[in-house]
Parts: C-alpha cells; sequence; structure tokens
C-alpha cells in the first residue's frame, strides 16, 4: 500500500491497516470533499466564484446587478443563489477530473479524517459565535417601542420570528447554551459524534425557522446542517446499529496516531482556532456591557406618545382615522423616532433632543424631511411641540403612553396558571 505517512501526517501502521473502498464509495467521498471544500471556501472568498456565477446569470437571463454582491444582511440574495450554482457546476467537473486522475488510489481515509477536521472546526466556530451571540444579545432583543405599537397583522415574518426570540431572554439563552453546547463538543475528536447529534437538532429547528418565517439565511443554516449530517455519518453503522436495529455497538475506532512533533502543531493549531473564537467571544462580551447599559440609561424624552391634539396653520385639525397624512403615534427611543400615521404605517427619522433649548429635531433618511420643533412639558404625561413642519406652522400634544398599559411588558412567568391566558 502507498506510504501517506509524509503527506497526511499518519504513522504509518495505521496506514497499514486500512480496506480498499468500493469504487462507488470513493467517487461518493469526492464528490463531497469537493463540494464542502468549494462551499467552505466561498464563505470567505465568495469573489472567486464571481466569473463563473456571472456566466450561469447571463445563460439563464438573469441581470447582471442581481448577481452583484451585495452586503445588505440577507444571504439568500440571487448573488448568493448563484454562488451555490455555481459551486454545484464545479463539483460534478472537479469530481470527473480526479476520478480519472487518481483512479488507482486504493481509498481515501487520510483525506476522509482531514475533511472531517476541516468540517467540524467551521461548524464549531459558527455555532459558537451564534451561540455567544444569543447568550450576550448581540442576535436578538427585546421589542423596540416601535414594535410595541406596530399592529401584530403589519409584522414581516420574520419580524414575528425576531420577536418571538427576542421577547424571551431566557429562551434565547436557552438556545444560544445549546448551540455552544454542540459546538464545544464538535472540538474534541471523542466527542466529535455527540456534537454532531446535538448540531443536528440544533440546527434542524433553524432551518425550519428560517424556511418557515422566511429569514433570508435559509442557504447558510441549511449547509450548516448538512455539514453535522456530514460529521455524523462517519458513525452511520454504529448509529443504524443502536438506534434502529437495537443492537450493541462497539466504541469509535479509527483514530490516527500522530507522530510527536505533528501532534505538537495539531495542539498548537487547536490553540490558535480557540484564540480566535475567545477574541470574537470577548467582543461580543464587551458589546453584552455597551447594549444593558443602553437599555438601561433612556435619552430625554423616551417613550410612546399618543397625538392628541392638532393645529395646523392656526387651523384645529380633526383626528380623523381616514385621514392617512396625519400623526398618530410618536416613538421616541434612543437615536431614532418613529412617527405612525393613522393607517399604521410607520416613518423613520433621526432624532436629536436638546434639553437646555428645549428642542426636537427630526431629519428623515434621504433628507427630505426636516423639522425643529419647541417642546414644553405641560404635564407628567402631556408634551406640546410647535414649530414649522413641511411649511406649516403646527402646534401638537402628544400624550406618553406607560408601558403597563401593553400586556406583553406586565405579564411575566407564573407557575400557577388556572386558566390559559391567551390573547
Amino acid at each position: 500500500m502507498q506510504d501517506c505517512t509524509v503527506f497526511y501526517f499518519f504513522n504509518s501502521a495505521f496506514m497499514d491497516n486500512i480496506d480498499n473502498w468500493s469504487t462507488g464509495r470513493k467517487l461518493a467521498f469526492r464528490f463531497f470533499m469537493v463540494y464542502f471544500s468549494l462551499y467552505i471556501i466561498s464563505l470567505f472568498f465568495s469573489v472567486l466564484f464571481v466569473p463563473v456565477a456571472i456566466l450561469l446569470g447571463k445563460m439563464l437571463h438573469i441581470a447582471g446587478p442581481k448577481v452583484a454582491n451585495t452586503h445588505n444582511g440577507s444571504g439568500d440574495t440571487t448573488y448568493h443563489y448563484m454562488i451555490v450554482l455555481s459551486i454545484w457546476v464545479l463539483t460534478p467537473v472537479i469530481t470527473l477530473i480526479w476520478t480519472i486522475a487518481d483512479r488507482r488510489r486504493a481509498n481515501y481515509v487520510a483525506h476522509a479524517y482531514w475533511l472531517q477536521v476541516i468540517v467540524r472546526y467551521i461548524l464549531m466556530a459558527y455555532l459558537l459565535i451564534y451561540g455567544f451571540g444569543k447568550v450576550f444579545l448581540m442576535q436578538f432583543g427585546p421589542p423596540s417601542l416601535a414594535e410595541m405599537i406596530q399592529p401584530f397583522g403589519y409584522s414581516s415574518p420574520m419580524g414575528l420570528a425576531w420577536k418571538f426570540m427576542g421577547y424571551s431572554y431566557g429562551y434565547s439563552v436557552f438556545t444560544g447554551i445549546a448551540e455552544i453546547t454542540g459546538g464545544i463538543l464538535l472540538f474534541f475528536r471523542k466527542t466529535r459524534l455527540a456534537g454532531a447529534l446535538v448540531s443536528m437538532a440544533v440546527m434542524a429547528n433553524v432551518v425550519a425557522m428560517n424556511f418557515f418565517y422566511d429569514i433570508p439565511v435559509k442557504i447558510f443554516s441549511t449547509h450548516l446542517f448538512l455539514m453535522a449530517v456530514f460529521i455524523a455519518s462517519a458513525d452511520r453503522t454504529r448509529l443504524a446499529g443502536f438506534f434502529l436495529l437495537n443492537r450493541p455497538v462497539p466504541g469509535a475506532t479509527g483514530f490516527p496516531a500522530f507522530d510527536k512533533e505533528i501532534n505538537t502543531l495539531r495542539v498548537v493549531a487547536k490553540g490558535l482556532v480557540l484564540s480566535v473564537i475567545a477574541l470574537i467571544v470577548g467582543f461580543q462580551f464587551n458589546r453584552l456591557g455597551e447594549r444593558l447599559a443602553a437599555y438601561e440609561k433612556k435619552p430625554p424624552l423616551y417613550g410612546i406618545y399618543e397625538v392628541e391634539q392638532l393645529v395646523k396653520n392656526n387651523i384645529p385639525i380633526p383626528l380623523l382615522v381616514t385621514d392617512t397624512t396625519l400623526w398618530r403615534h410618536i416613538v421616541i427611543e434612543r437615536k431614532w423616532a418613529a412617527i405612525g400615521n393613522m393607517n399604521d404605517d410607520r416613518m423613520l427619522y433621526e432624532v436629536t433632543v436638546d434639553t437646555v433649548k428645549h428642542l426636537f429635531k427630526l431629519n428623515e433618511r434621504d433628507k427630505k424631511v426636516s423639522a425643529t420643533l419647541h417642546y414644553s412639558v405641560t404635564d407628567t404625561n402631556h408634551l406640546a411641540l410647535k414649530g414649522m413642519l413641511l411649511n406649516d406652522s403646527v402646534s401638537i400634544i402628544i400624550k406618553r403612553k406607560k408601558l403597563s398599559d401593553y400586556r406583553l411588558m406586565i405579564t411575566g412567568f407564573h407557575w400557577v396558571n388556572e386558566r390559559p391566558y391567551n390573547r
């Protein structure tokens, strides 16, 4: 048998005890190794696949701008689908070339081991990053004030999912710990199967949420799930015997033995991987303090207000719900103010409050609308706003709403529920 000690860093004694693989098994392995390798490369260097993506886009009559990479938070753009399509086109071609060039090889045990290691570490890294992101409030947060007044039916499926996860910090932490657990178990060879099974369960839930709530991370989450399946597939015979055939199964075997020098390098490489992840998690933890401080520190005029009276150009305006040009709510948060019209449409403005001059400044994102209103506190629950708005002089009386007016904010956990409180 070919001595692979130098190239794969395994002891020759380990390599000499390997059986030959069937043609089908070798072909399937080549395909999956090429596919996972290309996809992992695309996560960090997707620009390498752009020429193929553009060519495929032209063949499918997809407009060029749609194939361009735009960083807008979506992982399911036309660009991302074209990158995956490029990988699907390239994979069988490279697999065929590899098969012809390397048809005499007896097996790919060494390749399989290193592919498992790379896939394990990639999956582990993302599980830890996303898991700690949930624990440290980086991915989800409590509903904003503007979301509190948004009618339920106006939420998008993704927005509904985000509110669901963000409302309960405990549940968000629970899901984060599940991801962290899977990531930690994947780090060690002896617990990789347990890590793969935990990761499969965790990622199956994530994939289902992404698909059924139209969250644009479907491509990425599906591949993470497939990575977990791929890692577990190395023990498919043992899993089938234990779960399906009710048979006793032996412990995992086939762990390669490394030379002392190579083993030292392997430990150093693991330390570097952990260091990078620790830096990312440390950054997330530092941001947690900033976010918690931001939640605790409320800016001036923070709150939800309802418009009670409007005078425009010295003429009282009746607040008719049929007049969609009128303001209904004003929500003042940290850097933004959301203005809700009578038809529940919302406009977002940058807001600046000058507590010395009692000025309330609004600036729309595209700068088409800008207003500076003078405010005065008439009593503990009311503000008066006066100034110019769209070439009209306005005088507005707004009333602050208490957060206790919202059932979601006051209905907490109960050990005892005499009847369901489903509203």
